[in-house]
């Protein structure tokens, strides 16, 4: 008998964490976005060519100390240049797949709950 969907129904959503069947698994392949002047959320695009790179600077004038992972989406323009977006990882993930950094992590890891997108891999259904 699998009991997760048992422990998921009646453990408070953070301890989730704690009992996850593939730890780290939501701190890799991820993407990342951020507001317009609209505030709607937006994924960066970067071109397809010099994708980790260009990556590698956005995240460090955001000040974020993730790694670009692979590309995700991929597009041609009309210009004919092809863009991407990028799923990004976490560099401070264990081999255990626990926080390295738990005390002093990111907001935007602060602020993730499980079961709130198919990052999280706690099952829901038995």
């Amino acid at each position: 008998m699998n009991l997760l969907p048992i422990l998921a129904a009646d453990a408070p959503q953070m301890s989730l964490c704690g009992i996850c069947p593939v730890p780290g698994a939501c701190c890799k392949g991820f993407k990342l976005s951020e507001p317009n002047e609209d505030g709607e959320r937006w994924n960066p695009t970067f071109w397809v060519d010099s994708w980790e790179a260009d990556a590698s600077k956005w995240l460090q004038d955001k000040e974020l100390d993730f790694v670009p992972a692979r590309p995700a989406e991929t597009w041609t323009a009309a210009d004919g240049r092809e863009y991407c977006t990028v799923q990004f990882d976490c560099s401070h993930i264990t081999e255990e797949g626990k926080c390295g950094i738990y005390a002093t992590r990111p907001r935007l890891c602060r602020v993730y709950r499980p079961l709130s997108d198919p990052l999280c891999k706690f099952p829901l259904v038995a």
